[in-house]
Formats: structure tokens, C-alpha cells, sequence
């Protein structure tokens, strides 16, 4: 089973070259590291994974199918609001959980919203300080992650959220994302 893709490919886009050592990419705006997540699990995934000369596409071993996609930095918070179940009424207690609000209050709210409650659970300092760094371009950062399961269902383990609230929040359009599907035979705690 693929993962669905979205809204998220352009030919000008850069994609990994495991041929270089060199990973680094500046789309214009940001400079990302291709092959960085922020997850050892993952990263160290990244290095068995990808054969040597192959540049971007589908990768697969025993254990995973593996896509790199530029993805729309709206549909990536849309795919982490719904990882995180923010989103579904039947698992606010989780949301609530996250987001540090009282858990009563959370419930009754009439006005609820998803994006407002999963901006909440991040924190903003953090958010900021990833502004700055991409408008002073003194950073390189690692990409996004999007986990699925073997039934294709999404997994609430995703990684990426502070800095796409921080692209959203400068108008930047897309982030480089890699997407995870478990095949059945490996589990990550």
C-alpha cells in the first residue's frame, strides 16, 4: 500500500543525492539537511535505506516503504492536526493532554478549533526562535516526518510540528518531508 500524495511536487525542487555527503539544500529561504529528522530512529533508517545513486522517489527494505515529497506547508499542520488527533472529537482527552488545557473546559468548548488548539500545544519561543533563524538564515534544518502504519493509517508519531507553525508564520509555501510507512515488521517505541 502507497502513501497518498498531495499537493507538494515541483520540478525545481531539489531531492537527496546519496552519491554526495554533502545533504544541505536552500530552497531560497530555508536551508534544510535532507537527510537530518531530528530522530536517530529515523535518521539511522535514512543512511541503511536509500541505494546509492538513486535521487529521490520511492525506497524500500524490508521493514518500511520510504518517500521524500515537497509537501504544502498547510497540508503537512493538516496531516499533524490529524496525527495528533486534534481533530476528532472522540479523542480530545489526547488533544487536551498536549495542549496543557483544562480537560473540562477543552470538552465543552463550542468554539473549538483544531488549529487553534494545535497551535497552543506548541510552544511559541520555540516557533520564534525558528523564525529568526530562518530570517537571518543562521541555521540549517532538519526535515519533516509523516509515519504511517502498515495499514496505511496514520501514526501519531510525526516531527516537524515548531517548524512548520514557523513557515506558516512567514508565508513559506512548502517543506521538505519524509514519509515513513511501516510494513509490518518493525515496531518503534
Amino acid at each position: 500500500m502507497c502513501i497518498p500524495v498531495y499537493h507538494m511536487r515541483k520540478q525545481a525542487f531539489a531531492y537527496p543525492n546519496t552519491m554526495s555527503p554533502d545533504q544541505e539544500y536552500f530552497d531560497g529561504e530555508v536551508t534544510w539537511d535532507f537527510m537530518d529528522t531530528t530522530d536517530d530512529f529515523y535518521n539511522d533508517e535514512l543512511r541503511r535505506m536509500i541505494p546509492r545513486g538513486k535521487k529521490h522517489g520511492e525506497f524500500e527494505s524490508k521493514d518500511f516503504i520510504m518517500n521524500f515529497i515537497w509537501m504544502d506547508v498547510d497540508e503537512y499542520i493538516r496531516h499533524q492536526i490529524h496525527a495528533l488527533k486534534f481533530d476528532d472529537p472522540a479523542d480530545r482527552a489526547f488533544s487536551a493532554a498536549i495542549s496543557g488545557m483544562d480537560y473540562d473546559e477543552y470538552l465543552e468548548d463550542p468554539d473549538y478549533d483544531p488549529m487553534t488548539a494545535f497551535v497552543m500545544s506548541s510552544d511559541q519561543d520555540v516557533v520564534d526562535s525558528i523564525v529568526y533563524d530562518i530570517t537571518t538564515a543562521s541555521a540549517i534544518f532538519p526535515v519533516g516526518i509523516l509515519v504511517y502504519l502498515k495499514d496505511g493509517v496514520m501514526s501519531d508519531y510525526q516531527e516537524g510540528r515548531h517548524r512548520s507553525l514557523a513557515l506558516h508564520k512567514l508565508g513559506i509555501n512548502f517543506i521538505p518531508v519524509w514519509t515513513f510507512q511501516f510494513k509490518g515488521r518493525k515496531k518503534r517505541d
